[in-house]
């Protein structure tokens, strides 16, 4: 009798171990592929036997939502979504990272994403390879690696919407993540996963801390696009914001230029700047050309923050060692490279069943180069 009692409470034990890894698993608490604690920790984090652990992964694997490596451990499976006998699939064994011909620059920004791949990689068993996009853009049989099967193979298309590259990759059935840094519109493009900075919602932000100072007369200094893919850049949260206190903008306050090089930037800006009806405050495209305004607001005599507020996008390594060290916002760069992986290794197990699409927030950085408004715009 008491041997039953016993049976009954491991079976219970067990039941309701396997049913907390599997709500963790199916949350995606734990990466396709990815390692589960060894028997001896699951025990020990869930105050059961080593017998009751292995009674519940035993009861996993049946439902093929975890496998064995024997000397390596348990990993997370995949059930089959057809409904009948259970499979794994394998784990993609090769990720090819696609960048635009021009390459990912400047430098930190593609060491940002490196981080953030090799954090969810450098655990598996998985090899990275950096390319350019090929040329023609369809053409994935010079893009993947020739070593590995296309089904154990993904990609990441890095800043780079290429319609003819995105349907070969679908045709082929390699599940491939786009990862930009801005939004875009998502139907001009085959169906597709992908994560994204909201530029938009920095700009708005930014622009807002400005209103909050006091600041009544914003300008913006940033490359206008002439359609409407501006609104999905800085340019479109800056606009939004002013709209939303009330304010509008004055053609006059906006500088069309736009640039990543600091030398090319301060002529134009200092220009800009030498005039004697100036806003308060400048919401810039980048941190470069919010630099150019901090270098011509000295040439021209102009004392930041208390005659010009001004503040960027990106939080360059320089910003915060500039003379004022510079308000900006912050890219997340190691979390959109990881997001990516993380989202192309649940494509690549059948984990979703629709296009996934994932927005990443910047954080505005405070510094000394904005503050409350002196003067009337």
């Amino acid at each position: 009798m008491a041997a039953t009692a016993t049976m009954v409470e491991r079976t219970s034990q067990y039941a309701a171990l396997a049913g907390t890894l599997r709500h963790m698993i199916l949350d995606g608490r734990f990466l396709p592929h990815e390692p589960l604690p060894s028997i001896r920790e699951l025990s020990d984090r869930h105050g059961v036997g080593v017998q009751v652990v292995r009674s519940a992964l035993g009861q996993l694997m049946e439902e093929g939502l975890v496998y064995r490596r024997e000397g390596r451990g348990t990993f997370v499976g995949l059930r089959n979504e057809t409904g009948g006998e259970s499979v794994v699939r394998p784990a993609l064994r090769c990720i090819t990272f696609v960048e635009r011909p021009s390459g990912t620059s400047p430098g930190f920004v593609r060491t940002g994403y490196l981080q953030g791949y090799t954090e969810v990689l450098e655990s598996l068993d998985t090899k990275m390879r950096i390319l350019p996009c090929p040329e023609p853009e369809e053409a994935i049989e010079d893009l993947l690696s020739p070593n590995y099967p296309y089904q154990e193979q993904g990609v990441v298309l890095i800043n780079l919407l290429s319609g003819p590259l995105m349907q070969k990759l679908a045709d082929h059935q390699v599940p491939f993540v786009v990862q930009s840094n801005k939004a875009y519109d998502r139907l001009n493009y085959p169906p597709h996963h992908g994560v994204y900075i909201n530029k938009v919602h920095g700009g708005f932000e930014a622009t807002r801390y400005l209103l909050s100072l006091g600041h009544e007369r914003i300008g913006f200094i940033g490359a206008v696009p002439r359609d409407q893919s501006w609104s999905h850049d800085v340019y479109g949260g800056y606009q939004s914001a002013l709209a939303c206190g009330g304010y509008v903008v004055h053609n006059q306050d906006v500088l069309d230029f736009g640039t990543n090089e600091l030398a090319m930037a301060i002529g134009p800006v200092r220009d800009f700047l030498n005039r004697s009806d100036l806003p308060t405050a400048f919401m810039t495209q980048n941190d470069t050309l919010a630099l150019a305004v901090l270098a011509a607001a000295r040439q021209l005599g102009l004392r930041v923050p208390r005659d010009l507020s001004v503040v960027g996008f990106d939080d360059l390594p320089e910003s915060e060692q500039s003379d004022p060290p510079l308000t900006t916002v912050a890219n997340p760069r190691v979390r959109l490279g990881r997001i990516a992986v993380e989202m192309l290794l649940k494509a690549s197990t059948g984990v979703f069943t629709e296009p996934q699409s994932r927005a990443m927030e910047g954080c505005l950085v405070m510094r000394a180069s904005a503050g409350a408004a002196a003067r009337k715009g």
